[in-house]
């Protein structure tokens, strides 16, 4: 098999210099590559039946098949009926490559492509990568989001339990001022409402308290001026009855 014919009826204008392409035969010999070093060697050790049958078959006279680093390969062939897909570590190039041997049709022959392992494995780091800074700032924006509702929600109790500081202390003119829009602000409007209407009780208690204070102050005005009369009275009557005497 002439390795021009081969060669002109694959296109290899696509792949780059990290992929190359070979055929193989059903002893794992290439019977073509895109890289010359690679033609007439073996993908991994021959045995001793297959040299023996090579030989009696006259496939390679006066070549000596040598191997590459691909054993594996070469003990999967027999396996091999549609498509395989190898990882490899290329000792020579010191990479992880990938392999994917095809069987064509019901030909004794394979096509092996081999890709640099990193060529597919950096878009994915890539992605891994994006996705990693999409998960830390959809972190921060939810930490902040977090921060933001605790913030607004923690905001009308400092107020609320500042204003029942004040109640206690007895400022009841105090008024909390809540805007959020919920219970909470309707909570607000039903303090400011109870503080309102204790300061009126309060103030109902002090005027009645002050009615009550002024009335008994008259009483007691009046019983006061009575009980004087009284005694000034008994006076005179103590003193009538002693001139009476006399």
């Amino acid at each position: 098999m002439n390795p021009e014919h081969v060669h002109n009826a694959l296109d290899l204008s696509s792949y780059s210099d990290d992929s190359h392409i070979m055929m193989i035969d059903n002893y794992g010999v290439v019977v073509f590559s895109d890289q010359e070093d690679r033609r007439y060697k073996s993908l991994g050790i021959l045995s001793e039946a297959d040299k023996n049958e090579i030989k009696l078959k006259r496939r390679f006279e006066g070549v000596d098949i040598e191997p590459l680093q691909y054993n594996i390969i070469k003990e999967e062939l027999d396996n091999i009926d549609k498509v395989r897909i190898f990882d490899i570590y290329d000792e020579e190039d010191a990479k992880n490559e990938l392999l994917s041997v095809t069987k064509i049709g019901e030909l004794p022959l394979f096509l092996v492509i081999e890709e640099d392992a990193d060529r597919y494995l950096q878009p994915v780091v890539t992605i891994a990568y994006i996705l990693s800074l999409m998960v830390a700032l959809a972190a921060i924006v939810s930490a902040f989001l977090i921060f933001v509702f605790i913030t607004r929600f923690l905001k009308p109790l400092k107020q609320l339990k500042e204003a029942a500081h004040h109640l206690s202390d007895g400022d009841l003119g105090y008024k909390v001022n809540i805007k959020t829009g919920d219970e909470l602000e309707d909570l607000g409007h039903s303090f400011n409402k109870m503080a309102s209407k204790l300061q009126r009780t309060i103030n109902n208690i002090e005027k009645k308290i002050t009615e009550r204070t002024s009335s008994l102050e008259k009483t007691n005005k009046f019983m006061t001026g009575r009980e004087l009369k009284m005694v000034e009275l008994k006076k005179e009557i103590l003193e009538l009855k002693n001139k009476l005497n006399k």
